[in-house]
């Protein structure tokens, strides 16, 4: 019977390891950038699951220890903090995601961390990993201005302006009113040229 328990056991222990992935994610962009948000994705390595740790105006220092599970929150300061201001801001398997809670015009860094297993069975790839930084939108300084309406018709108009010095522009429309409703920083709109 001792040996049937110890051969339990062995087993047992065997399915709580894990292996540690071999190839890190790679190629992270920002498929969206404001003054509080990033869309952030990425190429996913070859492990079950990965964790990002994040942290604003230098590089980050931190690696995972294997068997720890960290707790994560998208919304930046949030998720456990590993290292002074050093959070860890996702922790899932798919590709991206969105990060807020950021400032404007702010330099934020990343390290990616492939892992595999679960619990204290978690195995981390630390020894290479993906690092990339980005920096959220400045809030922009001149207004858009010589707007002109012209090719008017009975159900359209064709509008032209210099630019300011934002990135983007969102153009508000009402119908037979002034428009009263001003966009609120950091929130995304729908957008469409058919009113």
């Amino acid at each position: 019977m001792k040996l049937f328990y110890t051969a339990l056991s062995f087993f047992v222990s065997l399915q709580l390891s894990a292996t540690a992935p071999t190839i890190p994610s790679s190629d992270l962009y920002f498929g969206a950038v404001d003054g509080g948000y990033f869309n952030l994705g990425w190429t996913p390595g070859n492990g079950a699951r990965r964790i990002i740790i994040g942290k604003a105006g230098s590089d980050v220092t931190f690696s995972p220890q294997n068997g720890v599970d960290y707790s994560e929150n998208t919304v930046f300061g949030s998720g456990q903090q590993v290292a002074p201001g050093e959070f860890v801001i996702y922790d899932h398997f798919s590709s991206s995601f969105y990060l807020t809670g950021l400032s404007a015009a702010t330099h934020y860094f990343f390290k990616i961390f492939e892992y595999n297993g679960t619990g204290a069975g978690i195995e981390y790839l630390t020894n290479t990993y993906l690092s990339a930084n980005g920096f959220t939108s400045a809030t922009p300084t001149s207004q858009t201005s010589a707007v002109v309406f012209s090719t008017i018709t009975t159900n359209s108009v064709n509008i032209n302006w210099t630019n300011g010095n934002g990135l983007h522009r969102l153009i508000v429309v009402r119908e037979a009113a002034p428009v009263d409703a001003n966009p609120v920083n950091n929130q995304p709109y729908s957008v469409n040229s058919i009113f």
